[in-house]
């Protein structure tokens, strides 16, 4: 049972995903704690959280929202690893301006105004791991 008094979304799934059975807010009433005990006493293979559905559905849009073309998410690893526009144009055979576009409209999708905060919005959404997490 995970007790935090950080109640994002991202805090939510990280528990549901390292096992935890049951989710809950510091500033939760004494009854919505005691039903969480409970439920992983009795149900520790399932999972149990108060807002699991609207969360759930804010992850679903996001998704969506973030939807990447597989241009795109070449473009994304590419950006990931440091090239430059000129040396994406090359990678994918395309003139520099097009590289550009590309790379604009993926920082439009992202809500990012440049290549660094495009980076970190991929990150934050899950859309690419930074090295050391894949180390």
């Amino acid at each position: 049972m995970v007790l935090t008094a950080q109640g994002e979304d991202d805090v939510l799934f990280r528990a549901m995903g390292t096992g935890a059975s049951a989710f809950v807010g510091k500033a939760a009433p004494m009854e919505e704690v005691l039903c969480a005990i409970r439920h992983a006493a009795v149900a520790a293979s399932s999972f149990t959280a108060a807002g699991l559905a609207l969360a759930m559905a804010r992850r679903q849009s996001t998704a969506a929202r973030l939807a990447l073309s597989p241009r795109e998410r070449e473009v994304l690893m590419l950006l990931r690893d440091g090239v430059s526009i000129p040396a994406i144009a090359r990678t994918l055979y395309v003139s520099p301006s097009t590289a550009k576009t590309c790379v604009s409209r993926l920082c439009e999708k992202l809500g990012a105004s440049n290549r660094a905060q495009a980076l970190m919005a991929a990150l934050r959404n899950g859309l690419i791991r930074s090295e050391a997490a894949t180390a």
